[in-house]
């Protein structure tokens, strides 16, 4: 039976369990939110990530502020039998985390979300959309399929881009490392003294504050040092380099 929760404003949420197979296994949660005049606002939503078994027996309530939290029945997460499972949402309908270690899916993304995992080393996984992940936490990881939208991740630590996702801003003025994969990437440093390095990959790299060192790697590669005494190496291919101020 589906489950209902009304927001202030009128707005509400539906959750309800569907065995459209969706999650890989059995029965799985999904959501789907309404304005106050009965129109969807946004297309459904699979709640849960990949878990054996069924996904049963969800439960929705609004939180204050517009956010909400779905609750439902999942096998062997407590060790024994049958326990609760949550997901939290934000009033903008993204998956939010908190100082735990958290797995959040927006698998049937397919917008622009932000997904923060919070405080713990956590597991995010986009959908089809492009996804801003909020990355704070040496230990947290990113799954992201091929197709999956432009990516980007936006890191107030050292962080290594995963498989499929393109470009990565470091925040905060921290001393920090940017590491690029296969594709084409865009790294951006931060206020600190940073070491960028692209890889494979026709990459863009900007150092922006400190003194900072760009390894554009192979590839056609743009490099900018901006500010700072910055050291600038292009690697094989056909790079662009511009030291920048300092």
């Amino acid at each position: 039976m589906p489950r209902v929760s009304v927001r202030a404003d009128g707005s509400f949420v539906v959750a309800w369990q569907s065995n459209t197979g969706a999650d890989g296994s059995g029965w799985g949660i999904y959501l789907r939110e309404f304005g106050a005049g009965g129109v969807a606002t946004a297309p459904d939503q699979l709640v849960n990530s990949y878990t054996s078994n069924s996904q049963e027996r969800p439960a929705v309530i609004a939180l204050d502020g517009g956010g909400f939290i779905t609750l439902w029945h999942t096998p062997g997460v407590d060790g024994s039998d049958y326990g609760i499972a949550g997901r939290v949402y934000s009033p903008l309908l993204r998956a939010v985390g908190d100082s735990a270690d958290n797995l959040i899916d927006y698998a049937t993304n397919t917008v622009t979300s932000v997904i923060d995992g919070g405080l713990g080393a956590d597991t995010m996984s986009g959908g089809t959309g492009d996804t801003i992940y909020i990355v704070d936490n040496v230990g947290d990881s990113i799954i992201e399929q091929p197709g999956g939208g432009i990516d980007e991740v936006q890191s107030s630590v050292s962080f290594t881009l995963a498989d499929n996702v393109e470009n990565l801003l470091l925040v905060g003025s921290s001393n920090l490392d940017a590491t690029g994969n296969a594709l084409a990437n865009l790294l951006i440093g931060n206020g600190g003294d940073n070491s960028l390095s692209g890889g494979a990959g026709a990459d863009t790299l900007s150092g922006a504050d400190g003194n900072d060192q760009l390894q554009g790697g192979d590839g056609n590669d743009v490099l900018s040092g901006g500010n700072g005494n910055d050291v600038l190496s292009g690697g094989a291919g056909n790079d662009t380099i511009d030291g920048g101020a300092g």
